[in-house]
């Protein structure tokens, strides 16, 4: 068996940015989302969002392509909440793009607590711009130049 720990923090939004994760049903998405991306391979640190996003940290093993993980994940959620709520009667989809970000260890603890506080940080904008990207189309700037 192959030694490996992996952190990632994922994100995405919801199709058109529609605020559909409601009060009403972002506890069924965060825990469907937990329970659907945890399992021998893989593992959900924590769920997060805010209306029309989420976020994600998971480990997962080094055998699966993260881009399978994230369309399996996203895919198996929009499937479940809309066969049981629907969101101001509308259907629960997710963009196709997504961001990720890997770090180490020593930071797992305060990326799952931003990750955690997505509604408190959003209502206060106290957010860090890296881990709210979800595609090429929210481009940050490049980072200063070191010399």
């Amino acid at each position: 068996m192959a030694y490996w720990r992996l952190y990632y923090h994922i994100v995405w939004a919801t199709k058109n940015r529609a605020e559909l994760i409601i009060p009403e049903i972002a506890p069924e998405v965060f825990e469907f989302l937990t329970r659907k991306g945890t399992s021998k391979d893989t593992y959900v640190h924590a769920v997060g969002g805010y209306l029309d996003h989420v976020h994600v940290v998971a480990s997962v093993h080094p055998k699966i392509a993260i881009a399978t993980f994230v369309h399996d994940i996203k895919g198996s959620t929009s499937y479940h909440v809309n066969r049981i709520a629907r969101p101001g009667g509308q259907s629960l989809y997710f963009q196709d793009s997504y961001g990720v970000v890997s770090f180490g260890a020593r930071h797992l603890g305060w990326v799952i607590e931003y990750v955690q506080s997505q509604e408190a940080r959003h209502k206060t904008n106290n957010l860090i711009a890296r881990l709210e990207r979800w595609s090429e189309n929210n481009e940050l700037p490049p980072p200063p130049e070191r010399g």
